[in-house]
């Protein structure tokens, strides 16, 4: 069963345009073009990420900080399982006390 396609005829797809040339604005799963913008921002990332992972103070501040990061982390979940335990014994002291 054929059925009309939503647009005219002589464009092939909604993305068509009648010099021949497909673009890409609209189209589902396809890139939007780089535009100079953009083009300059990537470089300027790219070149920083570069410059950060090959400099090596920053490198070992770097380090530094994630380890200072994951001994926070380690002190807070040892900190919570002993408030966890401790709110664990009041329950069982208060029924204790109701028994």
């Amino acid at each position: 069963m054929y059925t009309k396609p939503p647009y005219p005829p002589q464009y092939p797809h909604p993305g068509y345009h009648h010099h021949g040339h497909a673009h890409s604005h609209g189209m589902p799963g396809q890139p939007e073009p780089a535009s100079n913008a953009n083009l300059v921002k990537g470089i300027l990332v790219g070149a920083a990420a570069a410059y950060l992972l090959t400099n090596e103070s920053v490198q070992q501040a770097s380090i530094r900080s994630v380890v200072k990061l994951w001994s926070l982390a380690r002190g807070g979940v040892e900190e919570l399982k002993e408030r966890f335990q401790d709110a664990h014994a009041e329950i069982l002291a208060e029924k204790e006390q109701h028994d």
